[in-house]
């Protein structure tokens, strides 16, 4: 069915045999869902999910290919994903949701192999072992983020449950599989609250010439205040500027070397030229490590 200017999908369905309907290919057309209700207007409300028709009409399909389409709301597409659970081929990736700015080709990829456990190529490429191991294990971790995001660190298993059963209803197989996300996200809370009580304070670790001291200091110190506090702890007669060094990178082989930092990816070091910004406001953490140089 390409080609076909074809944009309300639920008119077509209507004339299958939805059990019998394995394979359906209607790239290059308009559509912009799915799955359409004819009151479009209540269905786009959030939370609202036309699961059941959506299970009745793909209740065994196996091969869907909806490329070159209109399909721009990807917190919609998802949703409808979440009811297709026997898809095991599916090219969708050329549609405008992937260039939306919040969601781009490896999340679109990680959302959608999260959420289908029979998937086996998507958009012609096939789909091994271990692209199903991380991208389930980041969705896994992203949509219990997600609740707590929403919820702003609020938890009620109840509504966490109704939650995760509209918008990522794959959570339930997925934890028993890998692991519950949740524990980890309140211990996170915890932590949190922890740190505000004590004023916010973050222990980092800082190297000059080889020498290797760890200070705590509030993440919304300003690295102009920090050069005071450190020239005068290592006892430093001169200016100096700050080198980050991430956290997946061994610092013992940096201390105290030149090294050309155009060699390594800006995410893994990068140089402070702002010295009104802060801690926080580059995410440094006490896994990172901070030359003075």
């Amino acid at each position: 069915m390409e080609k076909n200017k074809i944009n309300i999908l639920k008119k077509i369905l209507d004339f299958f045999n939805h059990e019998n309907l394995l394979y359906l290919n209607l790239n290059q057309n308009n559509i912009k869902y799915i799955f359409d209700t004819d009151d479009l207007g209540n269905y786009l409300e959030e939370k609202k999910s036309p699961r059941e028709e959506l299970e009745k009409y793909f209740a065994g399909i196996k091969n869907l290919h909806i490329d070159f389409n209109a399909i721009y709301d990807y917190k919609i597409l998802f949703k409808h994903l979440n009811s297709l659970t026997t898809l095991e081929n599916l090219n969708i990736l050329n549609n405008g949701f992937v260039r939306q700015k919040e969601i781009g080709l490896d999340n679109a990829k990680i959302n959608i192999i999260g959420r289908l456990n029979l998937l086996k190529n998507l958009n012609n490429t096939i789909i091994n072992r271990a692209d199903v191991r991380d991208s389930q294990l980041l969705y896994l971790k992203n949509s219990v983020k997600e609740y707590f995001e929403e919820l702003k660190g609020n938890f009620d298993r109840s509504v966490f449950d109704a939650f995760m059963n509209s918008d990522h209803p794959n959570y339930f197989f997925l934890k028993k599989k890998y692991y519950d996300p949740v524990e980890d996200f309140l211990i996170g809370m915890e932590s949190t609250k922890t740190n505000t009580m004590k004023g916010n304070m973050n222990e980092y670790t800082f190297i000059h010439k080889g020498k290797v001291i760890k200070k705590k200091f509030p993440k919304t110190i300003t690295f102009a205040n920090l050069k005071n506090l450190l020239t005068k702890l290592f006892k430093i007669n001169h200016n100096i500027s700050f080198r980050v060094i991430s956290e997946y990178m061994d610092y013992f082989n940096l201390m105290g070397i030149s090294y050309d930092k155009e060699s390594f990816g800006e995410d893994d070091v990068f140089d402070v030229t702002d010295e009104s910004k802060t801690m926080e406001d580059f995410n440094i953490t006490f896994k990172h490590k901070i030359l003075l140089i």
